[in-house]
């Protein structure tokens, strides 16, 4: 049984739009823009916030990759979005970052990334987390765990 999900941020203001547009895009999430501000939520495939990375080549910024998709070929957007054939790509030029520090290097003034992620898989256990970068931190809050917490705390 596959775990199926919904995702959904709230909406917040980056430094590069059409970038950061195209990154949750390549991670499987429909991005929303509305007057300058971003919101992302998932598509038919479920994206789920599981380990992203953003690959780079030559420090420019391409993919993201997570933990559920590491053999997807990133050769076609090297080429695309670097100018880069397959057969001369250089390995050593690869790289990777955290999306989610990403994400906060892109964030303006004043803004958040607020996202909630609900789940279950075949109702054989439900999940809810939630994940909150500001330009100070990132954050990452589980429903299940909190409860858990508190009721060790208060029994």
């Amino acid at each position: 049984m596959n775990y199926n999900a919904q995702v959904l941020s709230n909406k917040f203001k980056v430094k590069d739009t059409a970038l950061v547009k195209r990154l949750l895009g390549s991670a499987g999430f429909y991005v929303d823009e509305c007057d300058g501000s971003l919101c992302f939520y998932d598509n038919e495939d479920s994206a789920y916030l599981c380990d992203m990375r953003v690959v780079y080549y030559n420090s420019i910024p391409i993919v993201v990759q997570t933990d559920y998709d590491d053999d997807e070929d990133y050769f076609y957007a090297i080429e695309e979005y670097a100018g880069v054939k397959e057969e001369d790509v250089d390995d050593d030029e690869i790289d990777t970052q955290d999306f989610f520090k990403f994400l906060q290097s892109q964030l303006l003034d004043g803004e958040s990334v607020q996202v909630t992620e609900v789940g279950h898989e075949g109702l054989r256990y439900q999940a809810a987390c939630g994940l909150v970068i500001t330009k100070k931190a990132i954050k990452w809050f589980d429903l299940n765990r909190l409860m858990q917490d508190f009721t060790k705390e208060n029994i």
